[in-house]
């Protein structure tokens, strides 16, 4: 009878729905687990042509509270929380290497101790004490650099080993997926609903989007392919294993198995750690190993050209280079340029200035051990890969820029009367010139009223000399830019000329700073600063002079003039000011990144929430269901027993 049918599936639907609210309840701790419901339909009418009677009521499904536009968000935000997660723990950690809040010092002290020692060894070139100051100061200084750059450089280790590890991950989890993805086919397909199954893949959808953004993409009977950065590592029931390796331009990323064309991907911790190798360390690094490079590079290029208390030199070595190769091919700034070398006579006192020509593309060491070799005095090989220069028997060479005590070129209309002319000082200017002194009138010196003109390469006045009336033979002549004349006795016709060589800068090349020839500082960047070696043992080979007489400060002024200058090399910065923008975006980026994370977390809370409305278990709801379902069985079953009385009372009429 109809009557029991109905009865029948409506016993049926309390028990399933009862049944699925005792599922709900056992699972309301389950992390990821979705609150399940039944859902229930009236059965199909019957009709005996004038009405439609009720046959019961229908199951029509067991489905999962899902709201999938929430879901979708959750793995957004979870990938960019954990990118930002890991990108705020090596920032904090590079900023703690850095140690400028570190009561034992900070490298920003340390520059300054180095630049204050150097002042100190300004106002006391010749002293001991000062002069070992200065090299300790300085081997400071290079420790610093080395230790952040040693600390820098295992940062990028350890990244690129936690990249390793998270990509095994991210190969285990896709594996799982592929698999459960299997499962939920094969089950869906048969017309069983596979809930569970939903829920435990999309706990690892979950994780996986902590370690890496994913794209998710659903297709029929319940399967998902994935994919991370366009990259596909789930179709279907099969899972793309990845790996982690180097581009060509050595930019960290990954790939799937065997491709070898790597990618960097965002998201997660792994696009944290990818950021962290390719933008984050790899911009701080050599941010530093710039900077580090401009102070070794600077103090260098004026070094060379100094001497020391000792004077100049029988014979330099520099460090070890591929002799092999074209210089411009070292990578180590030489450009084209000349080489200036002071050659004197130990015995005469005769100095004399020999040049050589430096072309990077075509020149080796060895060429231009060559060209030295060829000049009188002088002598040069490459020993080993290191440029090794030597004075001949009984002279000595440096590559100080300073003037040489006579006019190098002379013009005169009766040198038998000419005077002494002796030059002397040193050359101030910011660029390499030749001074022109031109008589205009002429006449015996001291006498008369005539003059010299002075005029530059650029054929603009640098000065009158007056040296008629007034001018007493032998007295010093102010030029400018540091340099003196002075004219002996005689006389000078008009027309008469002498020029002389003005050097800024002895090596237009860059050749000596890079060969490490007299140069204070050896290394290229952070990690390989270091004070050369022969300083600890003999400070006096410092070269805080460039006057002849091997006892002034003018090349320790300029190289403690660096510390104020604006450098082409720091973008137009100081050292200072270099150095604390780089501690300040360091500082600002832990700043963004904190916001940042504070923000995210805030939404994927609120998300929580959302969620909890739509798939959460609430014990009180279901225990509100499950009153209104044992009722509900309650009177299908006393419903039933009214049928039954009905049926047997009826049978009983008949019988």
């Amino acid at each position: 009878m109809q009557s029991f049918n109905i009865g029948l599936t409506g016993l049926r639907a309390a028990h399933k729905a009862l049944d699925t609210i005792g599922n709900n309840i056992a699972n309301a701790a389950t992390e990821g687990y979705h609150r399940q419901r039944v859902e229930l339909a009236p059965s199909d009418p019957l009709f005996d042509g004038k009405h439609s009677w009720g046959t019961g009521v229908d199951i029509q499904a067991v489905t999962r509270a899902v709201n999938a536009f929430v879901e979708r968000q959750q793995l957004v935000q979870k990938g960019i929380a954990g990118q930002t997660e890991q990108e705020l723990a090596i920032l904090k950690t590079v900023e703690s290497a850095l140690g400028e809040f570190s009561s034992t010092g900070s490298l920003s002290q340390a520059i300054d101790d180095f630049f204050n020692a150097l002042n100190d060894l300004v106002a006391h070139p010749t002293e001991l004490i000062y002069q070992r100051q200065f090299i300790t100061a300085a081997k400071s200084l290079s420790n610093y650099f080395q230790t952040i750059g040693s600390n820098i450089s295992r940062m990028e280790d350890q990244v690129a080993t936690f990249v390793d590890e998270t990509v095994d991950s991210i190969n285990g989890l896709t594996s799982s997926i592929a698999e459960l993805n299997q499962k939920i086919q094969a089950a869906e397909v048969s017309g069983t609903t596979a809930h569970n199954l939903r829920d435990q893949r999309d706990r690892l959808l979950s994780d996986l989007a902590e370690l890496v953004g994913i794209e998710v993409n659903q297709r029929d009977y319940g399967v998902v392919d994935v994919a991370i950065g366009g990259i596909a590592v789930v179709v279907g029931a099969d899972a793309i294993r990845l790996e982690s390796g180097f581009s060509d331009d050595n930019v960290l990323g990954i790939c799937t198995e065997g491709s070898g064309v790597y990618r960097q991907v965002e998201g997660g911790k792994l696009g944290g750690l990818l950021a962290a190798y390719n933008q984050i360390l790899g911009r701080i690094g050599q941010q530093f190993d710039d900077l580090a490079e401009a102070i070794i590079t600077n103090i260098n290029r004026y070094h060379v050209q100094g001497v020391g208390t000792h004077g100049s030199f029988t014979e330099l070595t520099g460090w070890t280079l591929d002799q092999s190769l074209a210089l411009s091919q070292l990578d180590l700034g030489i450009t084209s340029g000349t080489l200036y070398i002071r050659l004197v006579d130990k015995q005469t006192g005769q100095v004399s200035r020999l040049q050589i020509d430096v072309d990077p593309d075509t020149d080796t060491l060895q060429t231009v051990a060559e060209k030295i070799a060829a000049l009188d005095g002088l002598d040069a090989s490459v020993l080993a890969g290191r440029l090794h220069i030597q004075a001949e028997a009984g002279y000595q060479f440096d590559f100080l820029p300073a003037p040489l005590p006579q006019p190098d070129q002379i013009s005169l209309n009766d040198p038998t009367t000419a005077p002494t002319i002796s030059v002397s000082g040193t050359y101030t200017g910011t660029s390499n010139d030749i001074l022109t002194f031109t008589v205009q009138g002429g006449g015996t010196i001291g006498n008369g009223h005539w003059s010299i003109i002075v005029t530059n390469q650029a054929g603009q006045t640098v000065n009158i000399l007056t040296v008629g009336n007034g001018y007493v033979a032998g007295t010093p002549l102010d030029v400018g830019y540091g340099i003196t004349v002075s004219l002996g006795v005689g006389g000078l016709s008009d027309g008469d000329s002498f020029t002389v060589q003005a050097l800024a800068n002895s090596d237009t090349s860059g050749l000596l700073a890079a060969a490490g020839i007299n140069t204070f500082f050896s290394g290229t960047d952070a990690t390989s600063m270091a004070v050369c070696a022969q300083f600890e043992q003999d400070p006096g080979l410092l070269a805080t002079c460039l006057g002849t007489e091997y006892a002034d400060n003018s090349n320790a002024i300029r190289m403690s003039q660096l510390k104020d200058q604006q450098l082409d090399e720091l973008n137009g910065q100081t050292i200072n000011d270099y150095y604390t923008q780089l501690v300040t975006t360091v500082g600002q980026d832990i700043t963004t990144r904190q916001l940042r994370q504070e923000n995210t977390e805030a939404m994927l809370q609120n998300l929580a929430t959302m969620w909890n409305e739509t798939s959460a278990v609430d014990i009180n709801q279901e225990a509100a269901q499950m009153l209104v379902f044992e009722q509900m069985y309650s009177a299908l079953a006393k419903y039933i027993a009214s049928v039954q009385r009905s049926v047997d009372t009826l049978m009983g009429l008949i019988v």
